[in-house]
């Protein structure tokens, strides 16, 4: 095999492999964005007994140790938690009604209290 042809070769191999490692370094940060809006979630439970917002930023401990990449806000009123997390161009969503965590890939909706109610704010 001529020293040209392996370097095709390589080239070849190397353009088949960058979109699988780029496609698992997604699904990690997925992932882990879920497991994180998860534990926020499970760990604000019972803590607020009014509706409470507060506001979640990057690398900040959150509570007994939790840490996270993401930013966003969580919503607490007694058990219930509503937890918003944003990391890179991801989006996590839990809800007190289902007990999953919704992911996509896109921008999160920017929500905040008026009036005892959660409402969409301005972005």
């Amino acid at each position: 095999m001529k020293k040209i042809d392996k370097i095709i070769l390589t080239i070849i191999i190397m353009i088949a492999i960058i979109p699988i490692i780029l496609n698992e370094i997604n699904e990690y940060n997925l992932r882990k964005l879920k497991e994180e809006t998860q534990k926020i979630s499970e760990e604000l439970k019972n803590e607020y007994p009014t509706l409470t917002e507060i506001k979640i930023k990057s690398n900040i401990e959150i509570k007994k140790g939790l840490k996270t990449r993401g930013y966003g806000k969580a919503f607490v009123d007694g058990e219930n938690v509503i937890v918003v997390l944003a990391y890179k161009n991801y989006c996590s969503v839990k809800l007190p009604i289902i007990n999953e965590v919704a992911l996509s890939k896109s921008k999160c909706q920017n929500l905040t209290i008026k009036d005892g109610k959660i409402i969409k704010g301005k972005e």
